[in-house]
């Protein structure tokens, strides 16, 4: 960033974790991990590490906060800001705001609440197995105009994701739709975390998903499927679909298929070996 048209300033280079992707494995720059947007007066600009959230000053002269005071990397959740008002044009530097977390161990996901300023830990709300708002590609809160009242969805792998409401404590959780009841006519499963070490040593995980009236006694068909990193979907709803270049889990799984989904971490360069590597383990 360039102050008044000045020399730039690195305005990430004191804080001491990479605000770039890490795990990215493409042979390309990597993305980085995002932005929340400007305090009030653009006093400070919010930027996300893997796990945290740190405020920023534009001139330079202040050195980095952590907002989320550090309990994200601390116990291995990812934090990112939500924006219940869609017609913000900046963050309250003062007043509590939402903040989405995801647990990266056991892929749940909740709400936290904090503020910009201070230095009070995150306040949970709710952490459950489930995915809120749009699943892993990040939740979605909205908040009444003149009510104390949030609407979102929540979705698992047998859960469609319907539209729920609650207070804004997360409390008193009501569902106010049924868009798929036609659901309830058909079998579908059930998805599980499973872990290993790639032939390498690293450890991998993956998605297994099982009929419903799983018998762990009685062989049964299993499709794999391969492509990049999974895991962090393991709550997300997967509806049936045909065709393309991709596997319709929910058709499978009802149909009596296992169906797994290994996580790919890949070497540039080598993208058969590194699937080799992590699959046939």
């Amino acid at each position: 960033m360039s102050a008044g048209g000045g020399q730039p300033i690195n305005l990430t280079s004191s804080i001491p974790y990479p605000v770039f992707v890490e795990s990215d494995d493409h042979p390309m720059i990597p993305d980085s991990y995002g932005s929340a947007g400007w305090t009030e007066d653009d006093r400070f600009f919010l930027v996300y590490d893997k796990h945290d959230v740190w405020a920023v000053d534009p001139t330079g002269e202040e050195a980095p906060r952590n907002v989320t005071e550090g309990v994200g990397r601390r116990e291995n959740l990812r934090f990112r800001y939500v924006r219940v008002d869609p017609d913000e044009e900046f963050i309250l530097g003062e007043d509590p705001i939402l903040m989405s977390a995801f647990d990266m161990d056991s892929k749940d996901a909740g709400f936290y609440r904090d503020r910009v300023s201070g230095t009070r830990e995150p306040e949970l709300l709710i952490m459950a197995p489930k995915s809120f708002g749009r699943g892993y590609y990040g939740p979605s809160v909205t908040q009444a105009e003149d009510a104390e009242v949030y609407l979102f969805t929540q979705q698992s792998f047998r859960e469609f994701p319907d539209l729920w409401v609650s207070n804004l404590e997360f409390g008193n959780l009501r569902k106010v739709s049924d868009a798929n009841p036609q659901m309830a006519d058909y079998r579908w499963g059930t998805a599980e975390l499973t872990h290993w070490q790639s032939t390498d040593g690293r450890p991998v995980s993956g998605l297994l998903f099982k009929p419903d009236g799983f018998d762990p006694s009685t062989k049964y068909p299993m499709m794999v499927y391969f492509y990049e990193t999974n895991s962090d979907g393991l709550h997300s709803f997967r509806r049936p679909f045909g065709g393309g270049s991709s596997v319709s889990v929910s058709f499978y799984v009802s149909r009596g298929y296992v169906v797994f989904i290994p996580d790919i971490h890949y070497r540039d360069g080598y993208p058969g070996e590194s699937a080799f590597d992590c699959v046939v383990p």
